[in-house]
């Protein structure tokens, strides 16, 4: 199966899901699907990841931003986004398109949001401010 037909399965399978609460966010390395996101299109590269770090409150808003780990290995920060946490079936589906695999995140790895901002390590990091 392409990557094209892999992402409209998930599609087909998320229909009726619900999206995970906005007063909670994806647990670490869970497989989620994203809702839209402004200026991007729909699809496996830009809609489907694993969650790798929470900053909490930092989002635009007061929102927090999730890190997801996508498909081509680029971390990406998503903020004002929702989340809809894919059933096995389709981690089934999505998972070999992946490079970078649970295995390889370490624990204590440093994400940086933006280039000369602090790099943080851990899953749930608190506002400083």
């Amino acid at each position: 199966m392409d990557k094209d037909k892999a992402f409209e399965k998930v599609l087909q399978l998320n229909k009726g899901r619900g999206m995970i609460n906005l007063s909670d966010h994806p647990k670490k390395g869970q497989f989620v699907l994203t809702g839209a996101i402004q200026g991007k299109e729909r699809n496996f590269e830009n809609n489907i990841g694993y969650c790798v770090q929470v900053r909490l409150n930092r989002g635009d808003f007061g929102g927090d931003v999730v890190f997801l780990r996508h498909c081509d290995g680029k971390l990406v920060p998503h903020d004002n986004q929702i989340f809809y946490a894919l059933s096995e079936k389709q981690i089934e589906i999505a998972k070999p398109f992946f490079k970078p695999s649970m295995k390889t995140e370490p624990e204590d790895e440093l994400y940086m949001l933006y280039e000369g901002k602090e790099p943080e390590a851990g899953f749930l990091i608190e506002d400083k401010s």
